[in-house]
Order: structure tokens, then C-alpha cells, then sequence
């Protein structure tokens, strides 16, 4: 088959679409083969002179996109560009650059570093444009795409993307021509089985498995917990099972890519992780759960996820059709008509003033906004303002300069540039939030409390979130922490780290976990006693740094001159060695002690570690030695050992490392639970306070949890479908369904969410989330 053999391929070659010259939104359902005309399309724009740039959400489709690509085309010049990583080719020289939209983000950001290449792109292809809705990726995205646009405007783009409800609107917002068609070169069919209560659910999966005529499946969950717990329940059933989420490390969620294609494990238990992109086709898809958590609740899977998930279903040459499957339960019919694929609209995420305001402070520094007069019409571009729901500006500058991020010239010209701290923020792609919080940097002064101070700024994408049954471990575990902060009430400690109720409580269990692993525990062991990943540690660990690496670099721009007397020099220098060394521990892992072999020049932490495990575990005892006792640390020779043996004398002399931090005993919190005095279980019934309750006929639906669930009536008794209320509990969801009728219970809620709480108690801090 030729490639142009499709319906909609023949249409687009006949049209020219994509060598007409003109932007192009480019919408075709996954696996038809939207990629492939955009690489024939790049092709081309390099024959005729150009450059391209390929624009990718994740970094493993980055680098499998080039390997297929470098393959097919060895003559041209092609790099793979993510976070830190250059694949190969130098930006400059690169024909086809293969850029994640962070990478691509932060060249435009510092645009003068990369004028090199940037005016000389001539087509900007942007896959899973859908994203541009997304919260702060979307946001950041729009940003980029902005400034890439004002960088160089005769640039072209195609935007490609499955699911795009609002196309029409995208390409008007981009001066683009549009082109959509359900067309797919294997079909796919829709079905759907039902459960009559969630207890039967796993029995239907069973089911549809046994009854499955060859070919790999997909089974697509909400939660990492379930994605395990389901790919054990498969394995103990028989089926050759695994499971894919965000929470295993790179080399793990590869492994079980490997396994799934080549069909050793048919069948693999995923979560969102695998809804763009990457290349691994299937005869099905299961959409075995139809909720999923959209950061305030569980609401019912948008329209766009569910196809996104769906296009894994046909692979091309050997199915005559995919195959997607939801699992619905039997009496809920208020899931959307998936099948039917009317996709919800994409809206901006610049909606939101805090998304705004960094991209505000990111086009003040790269230079492309500099005056008030300007910010009209550079933010009228947006498809924020397209849409109508672009915040009002000028509060936003007003903020922005008080907040010190940016500063107005004061004559005529009133130019707008931005202050130490905005221009880190910019730099390194920061909230600006993140970089105004380190403003109270030099009030934390232990190395346990600025690690909970760092570990609860914005920028922190993993936090570990503590149930109520974890409470009696989490005082456990701080009993053994150094900390000053924690012997503050808990609205102190609120007011100093921004965090609430049972976030304060959530970030207290990451800190320890954290922490844990600073001081030689196993990575391992402790992911499973806090309930999380081994690489979600790893993650914490690595965003620290990076963040701890930033505020290095504004600690650095705000040292204060030696010559004025206002300022205090010596509360500075500490401030950095402290920040530095936690950033060390970070990177270590390693504790203080070992950290502080790291203050002499040439002792990274790999020779840090290394001196350890002979012996000299940290400055004092590195001053304390002679070269010969150094003489069987692996490639350290005679002369490096006396350097760095007088360079640590030299630095204890006048400055005892640990005497930077105060010294500090594990606070004095309370080593028992807090009676919640209420006529139910207090905790069944705050969790009874979140869910949705709608009346039925024959009863209630009760929604906002993983599963919806359907009580019913029985004379004068109430009973409920789920697994808690067989076993003879009075289940959240009946509670949520008296919580509608009973006065008295509404108000021991009321009582329980706004008493006033003991100092730590943990209980109550946790019901008032």
C-alpha cells in the first residue's frame, strides 16, 4: 500500500495542505497516520532549505520518534533535545530538532542564547496539540508558542492532534487552515459490559478476558494502586499480567513496554501514562474505570482521555478492527456516550492568574514585553483572549511589581525589567510563588526544616499524601527529626510553609520519608512504609535539587556589599552554605555530616561517599587525618589527599561546618491520637462530606469516589452496594446520604471541620483538610 492509499491521506496530498505554505490544524484519530505526514512534511522543508522542529509532550517519545527517524533518514542532520539532554547534533546544526515543549520553552525564554537557530526554522509541528488546555503544561505551552511566534513570525505550523473539540476555533486562533477525519486504517468498535455492583466488577474483566480471541490488552485504570492490585489479581487468575504507571521508574515502565510488544504479557494494567503517544498498539482497550480524579474530585472520564485511550485498540496489518470495551456499572447511566466522540472543547489555561503571571514575569525577562503600554497587545495573541476569559492584565502587573518579581523604570520611558528573583524564576521555569517564598528562607534553620520548607513550594510536583490509619507512624517518624519550626503551634507552621489542614500533614510524611533516605535507609523500604514509589523518592530528591540550585543562584544576585553596614554579610554566607549543603544531601543521597566533605574543592559526592565508607565521615574528621590514612580510598593518590586534607584545616579553622545549622532536638508533639467526639466514625464521615449524592427512584446514586455506588431502599432500611457495608460497616456512602437527612449529623460535621484543634493534633488537622 502506498502511504497516500487512505480516504483522508489522498484528500491532504490532493489539497497540498501541507506545502501550501499556510498553518495547518491537523486533526485524524491515532494510528492514521498524523506523524507520518507531518515527518513527510519536515522532509520536505529540508529539501527545499528549511529547518523544522517537532515539538513532543514526553521525553521517551522524543527519543523514539528519533530512532525510527534516524533510521529512515541517516543523511540528515537530526537531534533529540530534552531537559538537559542534546542528542548528538549541536542545536545550530541540527535540520530537524526533536524538542519536549519544556526544552523548547526554555530557548525562548533565553532566545539571544539560540538566535543561531531559531529564525531559521521554517515549520513548527506541534503533536498532542489538545494539551495546550492542560493546567500549567498548557499554559506553558501557550506561552512558548507565543513567544516562538514573536521570535519568528513567517515561521508555518501544523498542530496535530486526535482530539480537538473546538478545531475550527484553534485554527482561527492560529490563522490556520483546518482538516479533520474520523478516517482510521483499522476501525475501531465500541461495547460496553456492565457490573451489577462494584464486588462483581473484577468478575466482568475476568470474563472479557477469557473470552478474548488473541491479541494484546489494555486495561486502563485511575489509580497506580489499582493498576498493581489488578495486575496481581490477573497474574493469580492465570493471565500473564503487568501493570504501567507514572510511579516506576523509566527502566521498569520500559521493561513492561518490552514485555507487553512482544506479547510475552498480553495484558497490561495501566494508568494516563500510556494515553499519548508512544507507540504500543493492541487488539483492545478496556476502560475499566470511568471515573478519574481531575485534582478536586473524582468526575466521570472526559471524552478526550477516553479516545486518546481507545486509539491504542487495531494494530495495522493484523487486526481487521480494534476493539474498546468500557465497563460500566448496570444501573448508572450518567457516564457521557463515549463512542459517540464528541470531544470537549479546548480552553486556555491562561485563564488562570497564576499561569499568567509566570508566563508575564518569563516575556518581561527574554525582553519581548517592556512596557505597559505593550502588554495589551502582546497578551492579545493568546487564545486566552480569543476565548474571552484572559484575566484583566494590569492588576496583574501591579501585583507583579510589588511582589518585587519586577520593576518600572521611573522616567519617560517606563520600562519594565524584571528583579533578581523574577529573573531566576524565568530562567529556570519556576512560579513565580516558588521564588517569592524564598524570601523567608533564613527562618528555617534546621536541615530538617528547610527540606520541609523546600519540599512544600509550588514547584514540587510529588507529594505523598498520609491516610487517617497513617497518623500514629507519621508521629512515629517526627519524633526522631530534628526541627525548631515543629515546636510552633500548626497555624505558625501554616503560616510559614503556605500548606493547610491535611496538606501540612502530607507534606510532614513526604519530609520524613524523604529525609529517611538521606540518612542511609533504603529507598526500597521506605517507599513501602509511606505508602509511595521508590521513584517517586528519586523525583523528590532530583526536583530539590533543582530548586535548591535556583535559589542558590538568586541567594548568589542578592549578596549583600561588603561595604554596607545595613546589611548583615555573615547571616548571608550562612544562609547559602546551608542551602548548599542540603542540596548536596539531596543529591546524595547522604546526611549532613558527609555533606559537609563536600565544602572542599574537588570532593563531589561521589568522592564524599567514597571517604565515607573509609572512615572519615565528614570535614572535621577529613582535617583530623593524615594522607596515609587516606591511602586505600580507590584513585586517590598521595598528593590530592594532602590537598584536600589542608584544605579542610583551612576551613574548620575559623568555621565549624555544623555549627550552620542551630542545634535542635525532635519537637515535642504528642505521642497519642485526639478523641473526635462525634455519633459516627469521624473518619468514615469526613469522607462521607466529599462525596455527591443524587436521588433516584428506587434510592440514591452517590458519586465523587472511585466508583459510583447505588443505595437502595428496603422498607425503612437503607443499603448500600459496597464492599465496606457488607462486611457490616456504615459505610461513607450511606453517611453521605444521611448527611442530606439529618440535621444532627450535619452539625457533629460542622463541630468536627471547625474546632478549634489541640496543638498537633493530627486527627483534627486531617479532618480539616
Amino acid at each position: 500500500m502506498t502511504w497516500f492509499a487512505s480516504p483522508a491521506q489522498e484528500e491532504i496530498a490532493a489539497s497540498a495542505l501541507l506545502t501550501s505554505g499556510y498553518s495547518c490544524v491537523l486533526q485524524l484519530p491515532t494510528g492514521a497516520g498524523k506523524t507520518h505526514l507531518a515527518w513527510q512534511a519536515m522532509q520536505e522543508e529540508v529539501t527545499s532549505g528549511g529547518r523544522a522542529v517537532f515539538v513532543v509532550p514526553l521525553r521517551a517519545l522524543a527519543d523514539q520518534v528519533h530512532v525510527r527517524w534516524s533510521a529512515e533518514r541517516p543523511d540528515l542532520k537530526l537531534g533529540v533535545y530534552t531537559g538537559d539532554h542534546s542528542g548528538g547534533v549541536p542545536l545550530a546544526e541540527a535540520q530537524v530538532l526533536i524538542m519536549t515543549p519544556e526544552r523548547l520553552d526554555a530557548c525562548t525564554r533565553s532566545w539571544s542564547s539560540h538566535w543561531t537557530w531559531i529564525p531559521h526554522v521554517s515549520l513548527l509541528v506541534v503533536d498532542e496539540f489538545h494539551l495546550l488546555g492542560e493546567g500549567r503544561r498548557g499554559a506553558r505551552l501557550e506561552g512558548t508558542l507565543l513567544r516562538f511566534e514573536r521570535l519568528n513570525p513567517l515561521c508555518r505550523w501544523v498542530t496535530l492532534s486526535a482530539t480537538l473539540g473546538n478545531r475550527a476555533e484553534l485554527a482561527d486562533w492560529l490563522g490556520a487552515l483546518e482538516y479533520g477525519s474520523p478516517w482510521r486504517p483499522v476501525p475501531l468498535t465500541w461495547r460496553e459490559v456492565t457490573y451489577p455492583n462494584p464486588e462483581a466488577k473484577r468478575g466482568v474483566l475476568l470474563q472479557l478476558l477469557r473470552e478474548a480471541q488473541g491479541g494484546n490488552t489494555l486495561v486502563f485504570v485511575q489509580s497506580r494502586r489499582r493498576a498493581e492490585g489488578l495486575a496481581v489479581a490477573l497474574r493469580e487468575a492465570g493471565f500473564a499480567a503487568d501493570h504501567h504507571h507514572a510511579g516506576l521508574a523509566p527502566e521498569a515502565r520500559r521493561a513492561a513496554e518490552a514485555a507487553f510488544t512482544s506479547g510475552s504479557t498480553p495484558v497490561l494494567v495501566c494508568t494516563s501514562t500510556l494515553e499519548l503517544g508512544l507507540n504500543l498498539p493492541c487488539r483492545r482497550v478496556v476502560l475499566y474505570d470511568l471515573n478519574s480524579w481531575d485534582g478536586k474530585t473524582f468526575a466521570p472520564l472526559p471524552v478526550r482521555n477516553a479516545w486518546q485511550r481507545a486509539g491504542r485498540a487495531g494494530r495495522y496489518n493484523l487486526d481487521d478492527a480494534g476493539e474498546v470495551i468500557t465497563v460500566r456499572a448496570a444501573w448508572d447511566r450518567h457516564t457521557p456516550a463515549y463512542a459517540a466522540g464528541m470531544f470537549e472543547p479546548v480552553r486556555s489555561a491562561l485563564s488562570r492568574e497564576s499561569f499568567l503571571l509566570e508566563q508575564l514575569v518569563a516575556d518581561i525577562s527574554s525582553g519581548l514585553l517592556r512596557s505597559r503600554e505593550g502588554l495589551g497587545r502582546y497578551y492579545a495573541r493568546t487564545l486566552a483572549a480569543k476565548q474571552r476569559i484572559l484575566p484583566p492584565l494590569k492588576p496583574l502587573l501591579d501585583r507583579a511589581l510589588q511582589a518585587g518579581l519586577l520593576t518600572e523604570q521611573s522616567d519617560e520611558r517606563r520600562r519594565l525589567n524584571v528583579t533578581p528573583a523574577g529573573r531566576v524564576a524565568a530562567r529556570h521555569l519556576l512560579a513565580p510563588e516558588t521564588v517569592l517564598r524564598w524570601a523567608h528562607l533564613a527562618g528555617f534553620i534546621t536541615p530538617f526544616d528547610l527540606l520541609l520548607f523546600t519540599l512544600t513550594l509550588p514547584d514540587m510536583e510529588v507529594r505523598l499524601p498520609v491516610d487517617f490509619e497513617d497518623l500514629p507512624a507519621l508521629r512515629a517518624d517526627l519524633a526522631r527529626v530534628p526541627s525548631i519550626l515543629l515546636r510552633s503551634s500548626p497555624a505558625e507552621v501554616t503560616r510559614k510553609l503556605g500548606v493547610t489542614g491535611r496538606g501540612l500533614l502530607h507534606a510532614l510524611h513526604t519530609a520524613c520519608a524523604v529525609w529517611a533516605v538521606l540518612h542511609g535507609e533504603e529507598e526500597d523500604i521506605v517507599a513501602a512504609r509511606a505508602s509511595a514509589y521508590p521513584f517517586e523518592l528519586r523525583r523528590l530528591r532530583e526536583e530539590g535539587v533543582r530548586i535548591l540550585a535556583a535559589a542558590g543562584q538568586w541567594l548568589a544576585s542578592t549578596a549583600p556589599d561588603p561595604a554596607d553596614p545595613t546589611r548583615d554579610g555573615r547571616a548571608h554566607t550562612t544562609l547559602v552554605r546551608r542551602v548548599t549543603l542540603l542540596r548536596t544531601m539531596l543529591s546524595g543521597p547522604m546526611g549532613l555530616d558527609a555533606a559537609t566533605l563536600t565544602r572542599v574543592p574537588g570532593i563531589g559526592v561521589g568522592w564524599a561517599k567514597a571517604l565515607c565508607a573509609h572512615g572519615i565521615l565528614d570535614l572535621e574528621a577529613l582535617a583530623a587525618s593524615l594522607p596515609g590514612d587516606l591511602r586505600d580510598v580507590p584513585r586517590l593518590g598521595t598528593s590530592r589527599a594532602a590537598q584536600w586534607i589542608a584544605a579542610a584545616e583551612e576551613l574548620v579553622k575559623d568555621w565549624a561546618e555544623l555549627d550552620i545549622w542551630a542545634d535542635a532536638a525532635p519537637p515535642a508533639l504528642p505521642v497519642t491520637s485526639t478523641a473526635l467526639n462525634t455519633p459516627v466514625d469521624p473518619y468514615r464521615l469526613k469522607r462521607a462530606s466529599d462525596l455527591t449524592v443524587q436521588v433516584l427512584d428506587h434510592g440514591f446514586r452517590v458519586t465523587g469516589g472511585q466508583e459510583p455506588h447505588l443505595i437502595t431502599r428496603r422498607s425503612d432500611t437503607l443499603r448500600c452496594d459496597c464492599a465496606d457495608h457488607a462486611t457490616g460497616h456504615t459505610c461513607k456512602h450511606l453517611l453521605a446520604v444521611r448527611l442530606r437527612r439529618e440535621p444532627d449529623l450535619r452539625a457533629a460535621l460542622t463541630a468536627l471541620q471547625h474546632d478549634q484543634a489541640p496543638d498537633w493534633s493530627f486527627e483534627h488537622l486531617w479532618m480539616n483538610a
